[in-house]
Protein backbone atom coordinates (compact mmCIF):
# COMPACT_ATOMS: atom_id res chain seq x y z
CA UNK A 1 0.00 0.00 0.00
CA UNK A 2 2.92 2.46 0.21
CA UNK A 3 2.65 3.99 -3.31
CA UNK A 4 4.31 7.06 -2.85
CA UNK A 5 6.60 6.28 0.02
CA UNK A 6 10.10 4.36 -0.73
CA UNK A 7 11.04 2.73 2.84
CA UNK A 8 14.76 1.24 3.37
CA UNK A 9 15.62 -0.09 6.81
CA UNK A 10 18.88 -0.58 8.45
CA UNK A 11 19.98 -1.64 11.30
CA UNK A 12 21.90 0.27 13.87
CA UNK A 13 21.95 2.51 16.84
CA UNK A 14 21.17 6.75 16.78
CA UNK A 15 23.92 6.81 19.52
CA UNK A 16 26.72 5.52 17.26
CA UNK A 17 28.38 7.26 14.45
CA UNK A 18 29.09 4.86 12.42
CA UNK A 19 25.56 3.94 11.88
CA UNK A 20 24.49 7.37 12.04
CA UNK A 21 26.87 8.43 9.44
CA UNK A 22 26.31 4.83 7.35
CA UNK A 23 22.63 6.38 6.56
CA UNK A 24 23.50 9.90 5.41
CA UNK A 25 21.21 11.18 8.47
CA UNK A 26 23.03 14.85 7.96
CA UNK A 27 21.64 15.07 4.52
CA UNK A 28 18.15 14.21 5.79
CA UNK A 29 15.95 16.76 5.40
CA UNK A 30 14.02 15.34 8.25
CA UNK A 31 14.92 13.10 11.31
CA UNK A 32 12.49 11.67 13.14
CA UNK A 33 12.93 10.16 16.35
CA UNK A 34 10.58 7.86 17.71
CA UNK A 35 9.75 6.43 21.35
CA UNK A 36 10.31 2.69 21.29
CA UNK A 37 11.97 0.43 23.39
CA UNK A 38 14.63 1.28 25.82
CA UNK A 39 18.29 1.49 25.01
CA UNK A 40 19.55 -2.05 25.15
CA UNK A 41 22.76 -3.77 26.61
CA UNK A 42 23.81 -4.91 23.29
CA UNK A 43 23.65 -0.89 22.34
CA UNK A 44 25.95 0.06 24.79
CA UNK A 45 28.53 -2.87 24.72
CA UNK A 46 28.33 -2.88 20.78
CA UNK A 47 32.53 -2.53 19.84
CA UNK A 48 33.70 0.24 18.28
CA UNK A 49 37.60 0.65 16.50
CA UNK A 50 36.72 4.58 17.05
CA UNK A 51 36.43 5.45 20.33
CA UNK A 52 35.48 9.04 19.54
CA UNK A 53 32.43 7.00 17.57
CA UNK A 54 30.39 6.45 21.29
CA UNK A 55 28.61 8.69 22.93
CA UNK A 56 28.54 8.15 26.47
CA UNK A 57 25.17 9.66 28.45
CA UNK A 58 25.05 10.52 32.16
CA UNK A 59 22.63 8.32 34.35
CA UNK A 60 20.09 11.57 34.72
CA UNK A 61 18.61 10.66 30.85
CA UNK A 62 15.83 8.36 31.56
CA UNK A 63 14.07 8.94 28.23
CA UNK A 64 15.60 7.12 25.49
CA UNK A 65 14.27 9.40 23.09
CA UNK A 66 16.44 12.40 24.91
CA UNK A 67 19.30 9.87 25.05
CA UNK A 68 19.05 9.67 21.16
CA UNK A 69 18.66 13.59 20.95
CA UNK A 70 21.31 14.38 23.05
CA UNK A 71 23.75 11.92 20.57
CA UNK A 72 22.54 13.48 17.48
CA UNK A 73 23.60 16.74 18.42
CA UNK A 74 26.96 15.62 19.00
CA UNK A 75 27.56 13.42 15.89
CA UNK A 76 25.32 15.81 13.80
CA UNK A 77 26.97 19.68 14.60
CA UNK A 78 25.96 20.91 11.30
CA UNK A 79 22.56 19.32 10.56
CA UNK A 80 20.12 22.11 9.55
CA UNK A 81 16.64 20.68 8.71
CA UNK A 82 14.25 19.69 10.62
CA UNK A 83 13.41 17.28 13.95
CA UNK A 84 10.36 15.65 15.05
CA UNK A 85 10.42 13.90 17.97
CA UNK A 86 8.52 11.40 19.89
CA UNK A 87 8.74 12.06 23.54
CA UNK A 88 6.64 10.21 26.27
CA UNK A 89 5.55 13.76 28.39
CA UNK A 90 5.02 16.62 28.32
CA UNK A 91 8.13 17.63 30.08
CA UNK A 92 10.65 15.80 27.61
CA UNK A 93 8.61 17.26 24.73
CA UNK A 94 9.92 20.86 26.63
CA UNK A 95 13.39 19.59 26.70
CA UNK A 96 13.24 17.76 23.35
CA UNK A 97 13.25 21.48 21.89
CA UNK A 98 15.52 22.93 23.80
CA UNK A 99 18.55 20.80 22.88
CA UNK A 100 18.78 22.36 19.58
CA UNK A 101 18.22 26.11 20.62
CA UNK A 102 21.80 26.94 19.50
CA UNK A 103 22.53 24.82 16.70
CA UNK A 104 21.41 25.03 13.29
CA UNK A 105 18.69 22.78 13.12
CA UNK A 106 16.03 24.92 11.42
CA UNK A 107 12.99 23.45 13.20
CA UNK A 108 12.10 20.68 15.96
CA UNK A 109 8.63 19.63 16.71
CA UNK A 110 8.24 17.35 19.54
CA UNK A 111 5.17 15.36 19.44
CA UNK A 112 4.08 13.74 23.39
CA UNK A 113 2.62 10.97 22.18
CA UNK A 114 1.07 9.88 26.04
CA UNK A 115 -0.30 13.31 26.46
CA UNK A 116 -1.97 13.29 23.19
CA UNK A 117 -3.02 9.25 23.69
CA UNK A 118 -4.83 10.02 26.98
CA UNK A 119 -6.17 13.80 25.19
CA UNK A 120 -7.90 11.57 22.03
CA UNK A 121 -9.46 8.88 24.84
CA UNK A 122 -11.21 11.89 26.56
CA UNK A 123 -12.81 13.84 23.71
CA UNK A 124 -14.05 10.01 22.60
CA UNK A 125 -15.36 9.25 25.79
CA UNK A 126 -17.31 12.39 26.05
CA UNK A 127 -18.21 11.73 22.07
CA UNK A 128 -19.44 8.23 20.60
CA UNK A 129 -18.42 8.46 16.98
CA UNK A 130 -15.84 10.91 17.40
CA UNK A 131 -13.32 7.75 17.07
CA UNK A 132 -14.13 7.23 13.84
CA UNK A 133 -14.45 11.24 12.88
CA UNK A 134 -10.58 12.12 14.00
CA UNK A 135 -9.31 8.93 12.39
CA UNK A 136 -10.24 10.12 8.81
CA UNK A 137 -8.60 13.36 9.81
CA UNK A 138 -5.58 11.62 10.17
CA UNK A 139 -5.46 8.63 7.59
CA UNK A 140 -3.67 10.74 4.94
CA UNK A 141 -6.33 11.47 2.69
CA UNK A 142 -5.71 14.84 1.13
CA UNK A 143 -9.15 15.85 0.89
CA UNK A 144 -9.66 15.22 4.69
CA UNK A 145 -6.55 16.28 6.10
CA UNK A 146 -5.16 18.95 7.39
CA UNK A 147 -2.39 22.05 5.04
CA UNK A 148 -0.75 24.96 5.78
CA UNK A 149 -0.56 27.32 2.97
CA UNK A 150 -0.19 30.80 1.99
CA UNK A 151 -2.72 33.03 0.68
CA UNK A 152 -0.82 33.55 -2.30
CA UNK A 153 -0.96 29.57 -3.07
CA UNK A 154 -4.80 29.18 -1.73
CA UNK A 155 -6.58 32.67 -3.55
CA UNK A 156 -4.08 35.52 -4.22
CA UNK A 157 -7.42 37.65 -5.01
CA UNK A 158 -7.64 37.56 -0.94
CA UNK A 159 -4.92 39.69 -0.26
CA UNK A 160 -5.52 42.82 1.33
CA UNK A 161 -8.92 41.25 3.02
CA UNK A 162 -10.25 40.82 6.34
CA UNK A 163 -10.19 37.20 7.29
CA UNK A 164 -13.87 37.26 9.32
CA UNK A 165 -15.00 39.04 5.68
CA UNK A 166 -13.37 36.21 3.44
CA UNK A 167 -15.57 32.89 2.78
CA UNK A 168 -13.87 30.27 4.01
CA UNK A 169 -15.64 27.95 1.71
CA UNK A 170 -14.79 29.63 -1.38
CA UNK A 171 -12.32 26.85 -2.46
CA UNK A 172 -14.59 24.30 -3.79
CA UNK A 173 -12.48 22.02 -1.98
CA UNK A 174 -11.45 22.98 1.03
CA UNK A 175 -12.66 24.71 4.39
CA UNK A 176 -10.23 27.67 5.88
CA UNK A 177 -10.19 26.81 9.78
CA UNK A 178 -7.34 29.19 10.88
CA UNK A 179 -4.04 30.73 10.57
CA UNK A 180 -0.29 30.88 11.68
CA UNK A 181 0.24 34.62 13.63
CA UNK A 182 3.06 35.98 11.64
CA UNK A 183 4.63 36.59 14.89
CA UNK A 184 4.42 34.58 17.45
CA UNK A 185 4.19 31.32 15.50
CA UNK A 186 0.97 29.99 17.47
CA UNK A 187 -1.76 28.26 15.71
CA UNK A 188 -5.29 30.38 15.48
CA UNK A 189 -8.06 28.18 14.94
CA UNK A 190 -9.81 31.41 14.80
CA UNK A 191 -11.22 31.93 10.97
CA UNK A 192 -13.72 34.62 12.35
CA UNK A 193 -11.00 37.54 13.14
CA UNK A 194 -11.84 40.47 12.20
CA UNK A 195 -8.57 42.78 13.40
CA UNK A 196 -6.65 40.20 10.70
CA UNK A 197 -5.65 41.44 7.44
CA UNK A 198 -4.45 39.19 4.93
CA UNK A 199 -1.28 39.49 2.93
CA UNK A 200 0.40 36.95 0.41
CA UNK A 201 2.06 35.41 2.54
CA UNK A 202 -0.39 35.03 5.57
CA UNK A 203 -0.30 30.94 6.61
CA UNK A 204 -3.89 29.87 6.48
CA UNK A 205 -4.80 26.31 8.10
CA UNK A 206 -7.43 24.67 5.30
CA UNK A 207 -8.85 21.15 5.89
CA UNK A 208 -9.12 19.31 2.21
CA UNK A 209 -6.30 20.08 -0.84
CA UNK A 210 -7.39 23.08 -1.95
CA UNK A 211 -8.81 23.46 -6.26
CA UNK A 212 -6.49 25.35 -8.09
CA UNK A 213 -8.96 26.07 -10.00
CA UNK A 214 -10.31 29.74 -8.69
CA UNK A 215 -11.33 31.38 -11.49
CA UNK A 216 -14.70 30.68 -11.06
CA UNK A 217 -14.71 30.78 -7.19
CA UNK A 218 -15.92 34.21 -5.01
CA UNK A 219 -13.32 35.69 -3.39
CA UNK A 220 -16.05 37.17 -0.46
CA UNK A 221 -19.74 36.40 0.44
CA UNK A 222 -21.24 39.56 -1.64
CA UNK A 223 -24.11 39.48 0.77
CA UNK A 224 -22.44 39.10 4.24
CA UNK A 225 -22.69 35.40 4.71
CA UNK A 226 -19.71 34.76 7.21
CA UNK A 227 -19.13 37.86 9.28
CA UNK A 228 -19.58 36.99 12.66
CA UNK A 229 -22.25 38.23 14.24
CA UNK A 230 -22.90 36.85 18.01
CA UNK A 231 -20.25 34.76 19.49
CA UNK A 232 -21.54 31.09 20.66
CA UNK A 233 -25.01 32.36 21.38
CA UNK A 234 -27.13 30.53 18.57
CA UNK A 235 -26.97 26.83 20.10
CA UNK A 236 -29.62 25.50 22.27
CA UNK A 237 -28.56 25.60 25.81
CA UNK A 238 -28.32 22.10 26.33
CA UNK A 239 -25.43 21.35 23.96
CA UNK A 240 -23.66 24.12 25.97
CA UNK A 241 -24.26 22.30 29.06
CA UNK A 242 -21.92 19.94 30.45
CA UNK A 243 -23.22 17.79 32.39
CA UNK A 244 -22.11 15.51 35.66
CA UNK A 245 -20.36 12.30 34.76
CA UNK A 246 -20.26 8.91 36.18
CA UNK A 247 -16.95 7.22 34.78
CA UNK A 248 -15.27 3.68 35.27
CA UNK A 249 -11.79 2.83 34.16
CA UNK A 250 -10.86 -0.30 34.13
CA UNK A 251 -6.54 -0.32 33.71
CA UNK A 252 -4.12 2.30 33.66
CA UNK A 253 -1.52 3.42 31.60
CA UNK A 254 1.01 5.54 32.06
CA UNK A 255 1.25 9.30 32.60
CA UNK A 256 -2.73 8.34 33.74
CA UNK A 257 -2.50 11.72 36.17
CA UNK A 258 -2.30 13.62 32.79
CA UNK A 259 -5.01 12.07 31.10
CA UNK A 260 -7.31 12.26 34.38
CA UNK A 261 -6.20 16.09 34.52
CA UNK A 262 -7.41 16.93 30.88
CA UNK A 263 -10.51 14.73 31.57
CA UNK A 264 -11.24 16.89 34.79
CA UNK A 265 -11.29 20.09 32.55
CA UNK A 266 -14.22 18.61 30.43
CA UNK A 267 -16.31 17.56 32.67
CA UNK A 268 -18.97 19.33 35.51
CA UNK A 269 -17.99 19.43 39.17
CA UNK A 270 -19.49 16.64 41.25
CA UNK A 271 -18.78 14.28 38.37
CA UNK A 272 -16.92 10.67 39.75
CA UNK A 273 -14.09 8.77 38.56
CA UNK A 274 -13.34 5.06 39.61
CA UNK A 275 -10.42 3.66 38.64
CA UNK A 276 -9.72 -0.40 38.74
CA UNK A 277 -6.31 -1.34 38.42
CA UNK A 278 -3.59 -3.31 39.89
CA UNK A 279 0.44 -3.90 39.43
CA UNK A 280 -0.39 -6.36 36.72
CA UNK A 281 -1.39 -3.13 34.63
CA UNK A 282 1.10 -0.75 35.72
CA UNK A 283 -0.43 1.08 38.77
CA UNK A 284 2.08 1.96 41.54
CA UNK A 285 0.63 5.26 42.94
CA UNK A 286 1.57 5.58 46.42
CA UNK A 287 -0.64 7.59 48.75
CA UNK A 288 1.58 10.90 48.82
CA UNK A 289 1.10 11.10 45.05
CA UNK A 290 -2.76 9.95 44.96
CA UNK A 291 -2.74 12.96 47.32
CA UNK A 292 -0.73 15.20 45.01
CA UNK A 293 -3.17 14.45 42.19
CA UNK A 294 -6.61 14.86 44.08
CA UNK A 295 -5.27 18.08 44.49
CA UNK A 296 -4.68 19.21 41.02
CA UNK A 297 -8.80 18.01 40.48
CA UNK A 298 -11.50 20.66 40.68
CA UNK A 299 -14.02 18.73 39.00
CA UNK A 300 -13.62 15.17 39.78
CA UNK A 301 -14.17 12.82 42.85
CA UNK A 302 -11.14 10.11 42.87
CA UNK A 303 -11.64 6.64 43.52
CA UNK A 304 -8.73 4.05 42.95
CA UNK A 305 -9.01 0.59 44.00
CA UNK A 306 -6.03 -1.69 43.92
CA UNK A 307 -7.51 -4.60 41.96
CA UNK A 308 -7.44 -6.79 38.92
CA UNK A 309 -10.39 -4.86 36.57
CA UNK A 310 -10.36 -8.40 35.36
CA UNK A 311 -12.30 -9.51 38.13
CA UNK A 312 -15.62 -10.32 37.72
CA UNK A 313 -15.81 -10.35 41.73
CA UNK A 314 -14.29 -6.42 41.88
CA UNK A 315 -16.56 -5.28 38.78
CA UNK A 316 -19.99 -6.27 40.43
CA UNK A 317 -18.50 -4.81 43.85
CA UNK A 318 -17.86 -1.21 41.52
CA UNK A 319 -21.46 -1.33 40.42
CA UNK A 320 -22.92 -2.39 43.78
CA UNK A 321 -21.75 1.10 45.38
CA UNK A 322 -22.85 3.59 42.21
CA UNK A 323 -24.38 3.41 38.28
CA UNK A 324 -21.99 4.32 35.35
CA UNK A 325 -22.76 6.62 32.44
CA UNK A 326 -19.45 5.71 30.88
CA UNK A 327 -16.96 3.13 30.97
CA UNK A 328 -13.20 3.19 30.08
CA UNK A 329 -11.74 -0.61 29.13
CA UNK A 330 -7.52 0.20 28.90
CA UNK A 331 -5.33 -2.31 27.90
CA UNK A 332 -2.04 -3.38 30.86
CA UNK A 333 1.05 -2.51 30.08
CA UNK A 334 -0.04 0.02 26.76
CA UNK A 335 3.70 0.16 25.81
CA UNK A 336 3.53 -3.74 25.23
CA UNK A 337 7.60 -4.65 25.65
CA UNK A 338 6.62 -7.68 27.87
CA UNK A 339 3.05 -8.26 27.26
CA UNK A 340 2.01 -9.47 23.47
CA UNK A 341 -1.20 -7.40 22.19
CA UNK A 342 -3.05 -10.47 22.29
CA UNK A 343 -2.38 -11.50 26.01
CA UNK A 344 -3.48 -7.89 26.86
CA UNK A 345 -6.53 -7.61 24.53
CA UNK A 346 -7.67 -10.94 25.87
CA UNK A 347 -7.89 -9.06 29.52
CA UNK A 348 -10.21 -6.76 27.69
CA UNK A 349 -12.24 -8.54 26.22
CA UNK A 350 -12.23 -10.49 29.44
CA UNK A 351 -13.70 -7.19 31.16
CA UNK A 352 -16.44 -6.66 28.51
CA UNK A 353 -17.85 -10.03 28.80
CA UNK A 354 -18.15 -9.40 32.63
CA UNK A 355 -19.56 -5.66 31.91
CA UNK A 356 -22.37 -7.01 29.32
CA UNK A 357 -23.23 -9.48 31.92
CA UNK A 358 -23.37 -6.80 34.95
CA UNK A 359 -25.53 -4.33 32.49
CA UNK A 360 -27.44 -6.88 30.34
CA UNK A 361 -28.35 -9.36 33.46
CA UNK A 362 -27.01 -11.85 31.89
CA UNK A 363 -25.57 -13.08 35.02
CA UNK A 364 -28.89 -13.88 37.37
CA UNK A 365 -26.55 -13.71 40.76
CA UNK A 366 -25.31 -10.46 40.14
CA UNK A 367 -27.09 -8.80 36.92
CA UNK A 368 -29.60 -6.08 38.01
CA UNK A 369 -27.86 -3.34 38.84
CA UNK A 370 -28.79 -1.66 35.86
CA UNK A 371 -31.34 -3.57 34.54
CA UNK A 372 -33.86 0.26 35.35
CA UNK A 373 -31.35 2.30 33.52
CA UNK A 374 -30.16 3.19 30.52
CA UNK A 375 -26.19 1.39 29.82
CA UNK A 376 -23.44 2.98 30.10
CA UNK A 377 -21.29 4.05 26.79
CA UNK A 378 -18.31 1.68 26.36
CA UNK A 379 -14.96 2.94 25.16
CA UNK A 380 -12.55 -0.05 24.56
CA UNK A 381 -8.48 0.33 23.70
CA UNK A 382 -7.03 -2.57 21.56
CA UNK A 383 -3.61 -2.72 20.93
CA UNK A 384 -4.45 -5.48 18.03
CA UNK A 385 -5.90 -4.63 14.83
CA UNK A 386 -7.43 -7.95 14.59
CA UNK A 387 -9.48 -7.43 17.81
CA UNK A 388 -10.88 -3.49 16.61
CA UNK A 389 -11.71 -4.61 13.40
CA UNK A 390 -14.67 -7.12 14.79
CA UNK A 391 -18.23 -5.15 14.43
CA UNK A 392 -18.43 -4.64 18.29
CA UNK A 393 -21.33 -2.10 18.10
CA UNK A 394 -23.82 -4.77 17.98
CA UNK A 395 -22.20 -7.49 19.70
CA UNK A 396 -21.37 -5.77 23.16
CA UNK A 397 -23.11 -2.28 23.23
CA UNK A 398 -19.29 -0.63 22.85
CA UNK A 399 -19.57 2.98 21.49
CA UNK A 400 -15.90 3.44 20.49
CA UNK A 401 -13.22 1.45 19.57
CA UNK A 402 -9.52 3.03 19.44
CA UNK A 403 -6.11 1.82 18.99
CA UNK A 404 -3.71 3.52 20.76
CA UNK A 405 -0.76 2.86 18.94
CA UNK A 406 -2.65 3.83 15.65
CA UNK A 407 -3.49 6.72 16.98
CA UNK A 408 -0.12 7.55 18.26
CA UNK A 409 1.84 6.86 15.04
CA UNK A 410 -0.99 8.82 12.80
CA UNK A 411 -0.31 11.98 15.25
CA UNK A 412 3.76 11.53 14.87
CA UNK A 413 3.04 10.67 10.94
CA UNK A 414 0.99 14.23 10.93
CA UNK A 415 4.11 16.04 12.60
CA UNK A 416 6.55 14.69 9.70
CA UNK A 417 4.61 15.34 7.40
CA UNK A 418 4.29 19.24 8.77
CA UNK A 419 5.26 19.70 12.08
CA UNK A 420 3.31 22.92 12.31
CA UNK A 421 -0.05 20.65 12.70
CA UNK A 422 1.30 19.64 16.01
CA UNK A 423 0.16 22.98 17.54
CA UNK A 424 -3.23 22.10 15.73
CA UNK A 425 -3.77 18.61 17.13
CA UNK A 426 -2.62 19.92 20.63
CA UNK A 427 -5.73 22.58 20.23
CA UNK A 428 -7.98 20.23 19.19
CA UNK A 429 -7.67 17.16 21.22
CA UNK A 430 -7.37 19.62 24.52
CA UNK A 431 -10.00 21.24 26.62
CA UNK A 432 -8.28 24.72 25.43
CA UNK A 433 -9.50 26.71 22.24
CA UNK A 434 -11.99 24.69 19.70
CA UNK A 435 -12.12 21.32 19.26
CA UNK A 436 -13.75 19.09 17.07
CA UNK A 437 -17.89 18.44 18.34
CA UNK A 438 -20.84 16.14 16.74
CA UNK A 439 -24.14 17.99 17.30
CA UNK A 440 -27.45 17.75 16.17
CA UNK A 441 -28.43 19.91 13.19
CA UNK A 442 -31.64 20.73 14.88
CA UNK A 443 -29.16 22.46 17.92
CA UNK A 444 -29.07 25.42 15.54
CA UNK A 445 -32.59 25.94 14.66
CA UNK A 446 -32.31 29.11 17.02
CA UNK A 447 -29.52 30.48 15.01
CA UNK A 448 -30.74 29.71 11.97
CA UNK A 449 -34.37 31.12 12.57
CA UNK A 450 -36.05 27.78 12.02
CA UNK A 451 -38.68 26.87 14.55
CA UNK A 452 -38.33 23.52 16.38
CA UNK A 453 -39.03 20.25 14.54
CA UNK A 454 -39.23 21.78 11.09
CA UNK A 455 -36.29 20.65 8.52
CA UNK A 456 -33.68 23.16 7.91
CA UNK A 457 -32.96 22.74 3.85
CA UNK A 458 -29.84 24.01 2.73
CA UNK A 459 -26.78 23.28 1.15
CA UNK A 460 -23.63 22.18 2.84
CA UNK A 461 -21.17 25.58 2.32
CA UNK A 462 -24.66 27.48 2.42
CA UNK A 463 -25.11 25.49 5.94
CA UNK A 464 -21.51 26.41 7.13
CA UNK A 465 -21.58 29.77 5.92
CA UNK A 466 -25.02 30.35 8.42
CA UNK A 467 -23.69 28.37 11.41
CA UNK A 468 -20.38 30.69 11.28
CA UNK A 469 -22.42 33.84 10.89
CA UNK A 470 -24.38 32.79 13.55
CA UNK A 471 -22.68 30.76 16.44
CA UNK A 472 -18.81 30.72 15.26
CA UNK A 473 -18.63 27.31 14.47
CA UNK A 474 -16.92 25.42 11.61
CA UNK A 475 -18.62 23.51 9.93
CA UNK A 476 -15.87 20.79 8.42
CA UNK A 477 -18.72 17.67 7.87
CA UNK A 478 -21.60 15.89 8.69
CA UNK A 479 -23.11 12.24 10.02
CA UNK A 480 -26.42 11.43 7.98
CA UNK A 481 -28.97 9.22 9.27
CA UNK A 482 -30.27 6.69 6.95
CA UNK A 483 -33.27 4.92 6.89
CA UNK A 484 -35.00 2.27 4.90
CA UNK A 485 -37.51 3.06 2.48
CA UNK A 486 -40.73 1.24 3.59
CA UNK A 487 -43.31 1.50 6.74
CA UNK A 488 -41.24 0.03 9.21
CA UNK A 489 -38.46 2.75 7.94
CA UNK A 490 -35.33 1.01 9.91
CA UNK A 491 -32.12 3.30 10.61
CA UNK A 492 -29.17 1.99 8.94
CA UNK A 493 -25.19 2.36 9.73
CA UNK A 494 -24.69 6.40 9.57
CA UNK A 495 -22.76 7.48 6.41
CA UNK A 496 -19.44 10.21 8.20
CA UNK A 497 -18.64 13.03 5.57
CA UNK A 498 -15.88 15.31 6.29
CA UNK A 499 -15.34 18.24 3.54
CA UNK A 500 -17.66 16.99 1.06
CA UNK A 501 -16.63 18.42 -2.54
CA UNK A 502 -19.16 18.78 -5.72
CA UNK A 503 -22.59 18.13 -5.68
CA UNK A 504 -22.57 17.06 -2.07
CA UNK A 505 -20.94 20.54 -1.05
CA UNK A 506 -23.26 23.11 -3.13
CA UNK A 507 -26.62 21.17 -3.58
CA UNK A 508 -29.32 22.13 -1.43
CA UNK A 509 -30.77 19.50 0.34
CA UNK A 510 -32.82 18.35 3.87
CA UNK A 511 -31.36 18.11 6.80
CA UNK A 512 -33.24 15.22 9.11
CA UNK A 513 -34.04 15.90 12.72
CA UNK A 514 -31.42 12.73 13.47
CA UNK A 515 -28.74 14.34 11.15
CA UNK A 516 -25.21 15.31 13.17
CA UNK A 517 -23.11 18.09 12.08
CA UNK A 518 -19.38 17.89 12.79
CA UNK A 519 -17.48 21.28 13.46
CA UNK A 520 -14.75 22.70 14.91
CA UNK A 521 -16.39 24.85 17.80
CA UNK A 522 -15.88 25.80 21.58
CA UNK A 523 -17.48 24.00 24.62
Amino acid sequence: ERKKVRVLLRTGSALLREDVERVAAHQAHTLVVVNDEAVTEDDAAKEDDDSSSKITLGDDVSSPVLAKLLALRQLLPEFSGNIVAETGSQRDAHLAETFFRSTKVKRVDAVSSEQLRGRFLVQALQQPRLTSVITQLLEGNDSRAFHVMRVADLDPRAAGKSLADFDIYSNPSAIVVGYIDAVTRQTILEPNAKNLVLSADTELIVLGKPSQDIASVAQSNPTGIGKRTASNGGVKNAMRHIRRQSILICGWREYMDDMLIELDTSVAHGSQVVVVADSSYGYSMNKEELRALEKKLRNISLSITDAPPDDMQVLAKAFERQTFNRVVIMPPSIRAQTTPSTEADARSLTILAYLNCLVRGADESRGAFLSDTKPPSITVEFLNERFAALEWENAADVDNVIMPRAVAARLSAEAVRDGRLCALWNQLLSQEGREIYIRPVSSYAPALSVPDNVAISAAFQTLGRKLREASGDILIGAIETQREKGATSKRLPSTITINPAGAARNTERIWDVDDMVIVLGRS
